[in-house]
């Protein structure tokens, strides 16, 4: 008689990366939301300003770290939570993420589901969604400097067209989309937006940010393509996890349309995208 597998249990660091003027009400959220997985064994990490933390923010499982040398410097804070990390299991977000209560299931379920979804990772990215409506929200997405390039491309110009007509959302970066449903085949082409990262410690102490890029310059962006390009790490997308951003407005991401995926690798396999 087969007996159910237990499920994998990770220990996990959990970075929370502060900045200047951050929303308390947003932070206590996802700090209990992080205390709500329930995962066994676990730290969490504020890496804040160059102002101590409020005492409410006080806890045996929170470890506070303020400083003025990268109050808001993002990519500094992602490097000195890696570097401080007790355990393998990485995981760093915005101070405005929140978990959903199955999250911690989501990656026990990955890690011991069928072999299709290849269980095995360094980098692993999931689903984000906007609180505010439901939305999709930056997760593991089409690098927007290649989706531009394909776009451009003048044997795609029905496909930029047909995407401009259902997507006619103005404020809407157009070259901003994401794969849905997702395929593997792809992940040349994506990158881990830089609000939830999930990977293993090492990982990110070996091929850390660069620190002398201000945030908001595609940061997240140019260190995913350094990752990609050492060709020594596994780069996955777990389907069964979800977290979400509280900050309204936050930008979406639009499904690029699963009938254009043979275009899509017609271009891949033709080096297109080669020195977007």
């Amino acid at each position: 008689m087969e007996t159910a597998s237990k499920p994998l249990d990770l220990p996990i660091t959990f970075g929370i990366c502060v900045g200047p003027g951050y929303n308390e009400e947003w932070l206590q959220n996802c700090i209990e939301s992080i205390r709500a997985q329930h995962v066994p064994e676990y730290e969490i990490i504020l890496m804040g300003t160059d102002k101590p933390f409020d005492e409410k923010f006080a806890a045996p499982d929170v470890i506070r770290v303020h400083s003025l040398d990268y109050s808001w410097w993002l990519p500094a804070k992602k490097n000195r939570i890696a570097q401080r990390a007790k355990y393998e299991n990485l995981c760093i977000v915005h101070d405005y993420y929140v978990f959903d209560e199955h999250w911690y299931e989501g990656i026990q379920e990955y890690v011991t589901s069928a072999e299709k979804y290849n269980k095995h990772w360094d980098l692993i990215s999931c689903f984000v969604q906007r609180l505010e409506d439901g939305e999709r929200g930056p997760d593991w997405v089409i690098n927007p400097f290649y989706m531009k390039r394909f776009l451009d491309q003048p044997e795609n110009q029905d496909i930029f067209r047909d995407i401009q007509t259902r997507f006619p959302d103005e404020n809407h970066p157009m070259y901003v989309v994401g794969l849905n449903p997702f395929e593997e085949r792809f992940v040349d082409l994506q990158y881990n937006s830089g609000g939830y990262i999930m990977c293993k410690r090492e990982l990110l102490r070996e091929i850390p940010f660069d620190e002398t890029l201000q945030p908001g310059t595609a940061e997240d962006v140019e260190w995913y393509e350094r990752v990609k390009a050492s060709k020594k790490f596994r780069l996955r997308f777990n389907p069964f996890s979800i977290v979400y951003t509280q900050k309204p407005n936050k930008w979406k991401v639009y499904g690029f349309p699963p009938e254009y995926y043979p275009r899509l690798e017609e271009a891949l396999k033709a080096g297109v995208f080669e020195n977007a």
